[in-house]
């Protein structure tokens, strides 16, 4: 009876750990959004234009107040700190906006309900909006590879082979790139992880496979 309970304690610890460890990490992190002096350039103008809607449709019985904005630099430094993020990025915000609005919109009179959507659909952006935006990235980059490839292959006279000119992967009709410049790529697009991406299905069907060890994603031709 003894060793059944000790084991149970043991079993329960062990499911337990990750959650206390998860915790103790996240009492540690203080991701700071109060202040609005405090807050980055780009969240700061990612503001204003969540804003600007609402001032244009003041006159239409839409209403924003400071508790608005307090909430979602709130809600922001909250995510943020579920994330592990020492600080408040914008790809934080762009979701507790989108949450926001979502409540928001459904909170008014039908008559409005579709005017708003209209005004505020950039901000309703979901995740598959952002794996078609990645995609795309991985086209292009694909698309100048492949062009990439030709012209170099025109210039050594495109039938050399065996003599180390050209090699294997443009033989084998594969297609490289980068996984650290996909990375870059979605960077400057505000995309700061493309992990859950590069294991969905968009990324499947498209053709497209990532060998992590190698650090590249590989498209046969």
């Amino acid at each position: 009876m003894y060793l059944s309970n000790t084991l149970a304690l043991l079993v329960l610890i062990l499911i337990s750990y990750p959650r206390i460890f998860f915790v103790s990490i996240s009492n540690t992190i203080e991701p700071m959004c109060v202040l609005f002096c405090a807050i980055p350039l780009l969240i700061k103008e990612k503001l204003l234009r969540f804003m600007l809607p609402f001032e244009e449709n003041l006159s239409g019985g839409v209403p924003i107040a400071v508790c608005h904005i307090e909430s979602i630099t709130r809600m922001s430094e909250a995510h943020a700190k579920m994330c592990l993020c020492e600080h408040v990025r914008v790809d934080n915000m762009d979701i507790i906006v989108t949450v926001m609005l979502h409540s928001f919109i459904i909170a008014q009179k039908v008559s409005v309900h579709r005017s708003l959507q209209r005004s505020f659909a950039k901000f309703l952006s979901s995740g598959e909006d952002k794996a078609h935006l990645l995609l795309h990235i991985l086209q292009d980059m694909m698309r100048n590879e492949a062009m990439y490839q030709t012209i170099r292959q025109r210039q050594r006279g495109g039938t050399e082979k065996g003599d180390g000119g050209i090699d294997d992967g443009v033989l084998a009709g594969t297609l490289e790139v980068l996984l650290e410049e996909f990375e870059s790529r979605a960077r400057d697009r505000r995309i700061y992880d493309v992990s859950e991406f590069c294991k969905g299905e968009a990324f499947r069907d498209a053709g497209y496979v990532l060998d992590e060890r190698r650090g590249i994603i590989l498209r046969n031709q």
